[in-house]
């Protein structure tokens, strides 16, 4: 199997090869674009790491973030994403989700957080991977508060297991400026895999897990010209970073009530959250890389429900 993932233009990738399952997480839909980029062929024993490029350096003299400011009260840091995101992902209530048929040339992934470690609970990672799961999106950080203390150990164990990975970073962004939440997530990403041997950072935009719950303030107090500029400044600061843009996950819904369907953010791949089918794509895509389609799937090697 090869993953193929352009460097020009809009972003994309293919898996090709390789084995599909049906009916479980997430389904990962690369879609081949321009000309350009790397390309990381599977070795004797699995996938050959993937390297992000052109890493930059911190400006001279810059103190770059570690956690800041006090998680108290902050009672989702351990979740996935918001309340109304999971509920929305678990489906209406007693409806079976649809059968979800994995098409040739896409592949299966899981999506975890640390409540994916009940009372310290490890992740049989070559579980995971003998199930046919392809990659791993863990949760890295929140806000400028919180690093999930797992993901050093999960993503290494991922890794060694064939999986390739990214880290997400969850937006809180009443709580600081994007670049400085950027920074805290890439350097808890760099710090896990120093050889760069993960998927581009992933930014999710979504419900305000704080105050939502009653859909008061989705956006967290934002306008949509403070919350588009607010997500660039975070794409801008990874991408001076990293070499790469991050891809962006959010729901339709989400991204038209708080961004005013911004189309200015087509470079980054989209992991759209839609349970059920496919939602439709928010303006300034064309279609996703990435499809959540639930949140309550049984995954061997993780003893709760998983993403």
């Amino acid at each position: 199997m090869g993953l193929r993932r352009a460097g020009r233009g809009r972003a994309g990738a293919a898996w090709r090869g390789g084995t599909t399952r049906r009916g479980a997480v997430a389904v990962l839909a690369m879609t081949a674009v321009a000309s350009g980029g790397w390309l990381a062929d599977a070795g004797p024993s699995g996938p050959l790491p993937v390297a992000l490029v052109a890493r930059a350096t911190p400006p001279t003299g810059a103190v770059l973030p570690g956690p800041t400011g006090s998680a108290a009260g902050r009672y989702n840091t351990g979740a996935t994403h918001s309340p109304r995101l999971l509920r929305m992902l678990a489906g209406p209530p007693g409806a079976a989700r649809p059968a979800v048929t994995v098409p040739a040339g896409e592949a299966l992934g899981i999506d975890v957080s640390s409540k994916d470690h009940p009372n310290g609970a490890p992740i049989d990672w070559a579980k995971v991977a003998a199930a046919g799961y392809k990659f791993a999106f863990i949760k890295a950080t929140e806000g400028s508060y919180y690093v999930n203390p797992y993901y050093a150990s999960d993503v290494a164990e991922a890794s060694a297991a064939g999986l390739f990975t990214a880290a997400y970073h969850f937006a809180i962004p009443n709580n600081s400026s994007g670049t400085l939440q950027a920074d805290l997530a890439v350097n808890a990403a760099e710090q896990a895999a120093p050889g760069g041997t993960s998927l581009p950072l992933i930014l999710d935009a979504e419900y305000d897990p704080y105050v939502s719950l009653d859909h008061t303030n989705e956006c967290y107090g934002l306008s949509q010209t403070a919350m588009t500029a607010w997500i660039g400044a975070f794409v801008a600061e990874v991408v001076r970073r990293t070499g790469e843009h991050p891809a962006i996950y959010t729901t339709s819904d989400w991204w038209k009530a708080c961004t005013g369907d911004s189309t200015a953010f087509g470079a980054d791949p989209l992991w759209i959250a839609s349970w059920g089918a496919p939602a439709t794509t928010p303006p300034g895509w064309t279609a996703w890389t990435y499809w959540q389609f639930t949140s309550t799937a049984t995954v061997p090697g993780i003893s709760v429900k998983t993403d």
